[in-house]
C-alpha cells in the first residue's frame, strides 16, 4: 500500500532526516511545499532526495509543481546541476587558493604553524601584549597563553 506524506513550511529538519526514512517504504510518495523546505543548502538537498531515491521513494514538490523520481527528467536534471554546483565550487575553491598562495608566499592551508611559547615569552618581558602580537602576528590571547604556559614550565622545572 503506498503512503503519502507530507512536509510543510520549516518542519523538516536535516539532522532528523533518518527519523523520516525509517516510516518509508518503496514506491511511498513524499510532498515538500518547496525545495528549500529540504534545506538551503544545495549539497543537502542532494544527499536528502539520493537517501530518498536509494529507497524507491517518489518525491512531489509541490512550488514549483515537480515530480522527482530517480527516473525523471526533472530528477536526472536535478541530478546534473548539483553535480556540476559541486564541480563548479571545488574549482573555485581551487583557483582561489592557488591565486592566493602565487601573491603571498607566506600563505598556507591549515592551522597556523605554533610559535616557540619560550620565545613569545622572552619578547613579552621587554614589550606589552598588543606589541608582542604584532611582532609575531598572533592573538593577543595567544601571547597570554603562551607567557602563561611559558611562566607555568619554568615553574615545574624549578
Amino acid at each position: 500500500m503506498m503512503k503519502i506524506f507530507g512536509i510543510g513550511e520549516d518542519f523538516l529538519i536535516y539532522d532528523s532526516m533518518d527519523q523520516v526514512f525509517s516510516k518509508l517504504s518503496p514506491d511511498d510518495v513524499i510532498h515538500f511545499t518547496s525545495l528549500l523546505t529540504i534545506s538551503s543548502k544545495a549539497y543537502e538537498i542532494s544527499d536528502t532526495i539520493e537517501k530518498l531515491w536509494e529507497k524507491e521513494i517518489n518525491i512531489q514538490i509541490l512550488d514549483p509543481e515537480i515530480w522527482l523520481s530517480s527516473a525523471s527528467e526533472a530528477g536526472n536534471l536535478l541530478r546534473e546541476i548539483v553535480a556540476i554546483s559541486r564541480s563548479d565550487t571545488s574549482n573555485r575553491l581551487t583557483a582561489a587558493r592557488r591565486k592566493k598562495q602565487a601573491e603571498d608566499p607566506n600563505f598556507h592551508t591549515g592551522p597556523a604553524p605554533m610559535m616557540d611559547m619560550y620565545e613569545v615569552a622572552k619578547y613579552r618581558e621587554s614589550h606589552t601584549i598588543a606589541d608582542t602580537a604584532r611582532y609575531f602576528d598572533i592573538s593577543i590571547s595567544t601571547v597570554k597563553r603562551y607567557t602563561r604556559n611559558a611562566k607555568a614550565a619554568k615553574q615545574e622545572n624549578n
